[in-house]
């Protein structure tokens, strides 16, 4: 449900920017409809991994491990049959994964590292007691919270940023009877704002890369998309249903 709204959000965005500036987004004449159905030729693999991928994991026949597999087996064979997939696009493939892997690893090896140090200081229950004392407002904790996820992940790649720092905020969220499921959904959403909001903003990097756009210029367009995603976190926060009603309904 979220996520609607935050398309909503996207599209309205956009919308109102085309209206202010229509030469951002210049008006073309409508196709006919016979040319709008076959250019669904073009797009008719993606549709069907789509609709493979929904099946098998909301069909319970998958778990969300098993069912990222299965997406590249058949992303895979869907290449190989439409002859867009090479042996340089595999090689390549697996060394992207090899590299990528290896970093994650890493990663992983620090935060049980970094796990095993905060268990041993009891970190988080200080945490957790010094908030009591306090007499702080749930949300103003989560407020907190908030501002510094969105701040560090303007610096911080998502799966660092997540295994760190989770070690540290989830017992308090527990504490203060947040669903962690809400948590979870609002934590990515912080993420999501930090990469593609400056300085770092490695999406838009990458989007300045493959488009052979100005930086400068995905920055801004970024920056205005950001809008509707901190909407979507404020409607998160004041109505958790948004996050938690699909989950409860798969319980």
């Amino acid at each position: 449900m979220l996520g609607i709204i935050v398309g909503i959000f996207l599209a309205a965005i956009v919308y109102v920017w085309a209206a202010i500036r229509p030469k951002d987004a210049p008006r073309t004449p409508p196709g006919p409809w016979a040319k709008r159905w076959s250019s669904l030729g073009r797009v008719w693999a993606s549709l069907v991994l789509i609709a493979i991928v929904i099946v098998f994991l909301y069909g319970g026949f998958c778990t969300p491990s098993e069912i990222a597999a299965l997406g590249a087996f058949f992303a895979g064979l869907i290449g190989a049959f439409t002859g867009r997939l090479k042996w340089s696009g595999i090689l390549e493939a697996l060394k992207a994964t090899i590299r990528t892997s290896a970093m994650i690893f890493m990663i992983l090896i620090g935060a049980n590292i970094f796990g095993y140090y905060m268990a041993l200081s009891r970190v988080p229950q200080h945490v957790v007691e010094i908030v009591s004392v306090m007499h702080l407002s749930r949300y103003m904790v989560i407020l907190g919270i908030v501002v510094v996820y969105f701040v560090i992940s303007m610096f911080m790649d998502e799966i660092p940023l997540m295994l760190l720092i989770l070690q540290l905020t989830y017992p308090l969220i527990l504490s203060m009877g947040f669903d962690p499921i809400w948590y979870g959904v609002l934590m990515v959403m912080m993420i999501c704002m930090g990469l593609v909001f400056p300085p770092v903003a490695v999406v838009a990097i990458v989007v300045s890369a493959t488009a052979k756009i100005n930086l400068l210029k995905v920055y801004v367009g970024c920056c205005i998309m950001v809008i509707a995603i901190a909407l979507g976190t404020v409607i998160l926060i004041i109505f958790p249903e948004t996050a938690t009603w699909l989950p409860s309904m798969m319980r």
